[in-house]
């Protein structure tokens, strides 16, 4: 939290210094001989992409389904990604080994897919890292969640074709060698489930979602952040909004405007970063009123400060939570990139929970 803003609030302040810097587990709704999700794209980053994955055109939507071939290994990476800088050029170079081998036609297609970013920031990336594998983008997290949000990237899966879909043969989160790479391949081709080891982090059904600091915490800084916004104390209710957890209510006199409170935790985007953690309130038409950190962090896992703060704020107050789309080159806190886009992300998500926040 930025030093300021801990005053206000002062007399709740030591119910958080316990906080944790946690990361959420990783957590993977298929496991290995499971049908993998037929995830789609509107397009691929460049029309010759299309024909390195077999495809017989040069635009358009893409399925994994639509892919021909019997084998298929998946890159899911973010760019502002530490570690994926690094496990992209071990999968080019690997890339370029199957390319070799089958001359021009891998006997394992390859494709990237770059989690949580825009599309027309890909290319100045592509050839600052010189990658030539097919590259699909997933700018809002919709194909991610489909895999059950695994939470870190680099995230490597070989798939294999079985009937007209295809099943997950071996998975891996973190750096992968190109020697991996090719040890996960060749047992793919030799009909074997990969072995997992140290580096993999098996699927989990208990991932920790929970809020690292107490529901009375959370409840007291709904109320500073209700005072924030109305300019006066205000009463505070906690509705209970299922797997959407615990939202607060409050609202403005004479005018009668609801304003609702609500706290939320996301996994990172990369291996090496710190789980996302906040509170924003919003008013019952979906516009942003106000945001508070309660563990944000940028590059190195540094807390956010005073600037970084102001400038985020002031960037997604007055937005209306269905028509918020994240622009990385004026909505982003210096090199906190993934936290701003994953924040971004979670306040949208927010949507569906809106209309239940109405009926109520």
């Amino acid at each position: 939290m930025n030093p300021s803003r801990r005053r206000s609030w002062a007399p709740w302040l030591l119910l958080l210094l316990w906080l944790p810097a946690t990361t959420l587990a990783a957590h993977l709704d298929v496991v290995p001989g499971q049908p993998f999700p037929n995830l789609e794209f509107p397009s691929l980053l460049d029309p010759t992409d299309y024909e390195r994955l077999g495809l017989d055109r040069a635009e358009g939507p893409v399925r994994l389904t639509d892919i021909p071939g019997p084998y298929l290994a998946i890159e899911f990476f973010n760019k502002s990604c530490r570690p994926c800088q690094s496990q992209v050029r071990e999968m080019e170079t690997y890339y370029q080994g199957l390319l070799a081998a089958g001359a021009g036609t891998p006997a394992i297609r390859v494709l990237a897919v770059a989690v949580g970013n825009q599309p027309e920031y890909l290319p100045k990336y592509r050839l600052k890292r010189g990658m030539t594998y097919p590259i699909a983008a997933d700018p809002e997290f919709e194909q991610w969640r489909r895999l059950g949000e695994p939470g870190r990237t680099p995230f490597t899966v070989f798939l294999r074709r079985e009937g007209d879909g295809w099943v997950l043969n071996s998975y891996h989160f973190g750096i992968q060698g190109r020697d991996r790479l090719a040890e996960n391949a060749a047992a793919m081709l030799a009909g074997r489930e990969a072995p997992v080891d140290g580096l993999d982090v098996p699927p989990s059904a208990d991932r920790d979602e929970e809020m690292p600091i107490s529901p009375e915490a959370l409840e007291s800084l709904a109320e500073v952040l209700f005072e924030r916004v109305g300019g006066r104390k205000l009463p505070v209710e906690a509705l209970d909004m299922g797997v959407h957890g615990i939202v607060y209510r409050t609202r403005i006199p004479l005018s009668g405007r609801r304003l609702y409170a609500r706290a939320a935790t996301r996994a990172p985007v990369c291996e090496v970063c710190h789980a996302v953690e906040f509170m924003f309130v919003f008013d019952d038409v979906g516009v942003v009123l106000t945001f508070e950190p309660i563990q944000v962090t940028k590059y190195g896992n540094a807390f956010w400060n005073e600037e970084d703060l102001e400038h985020f704020t002031n960037r997604l107050r007055g937005r209306r939570i269905d028509d918020l789309k994240f622009d990385s080159e004026v909505d982003t806190v210096t090199s906190a990139t993934m936290t701003s886009a994953l924040i971004y992300d979670e306040v949208r998500r927010t949507r569906a929970l809106l209309e239940r926040l109405r009926d109520r």
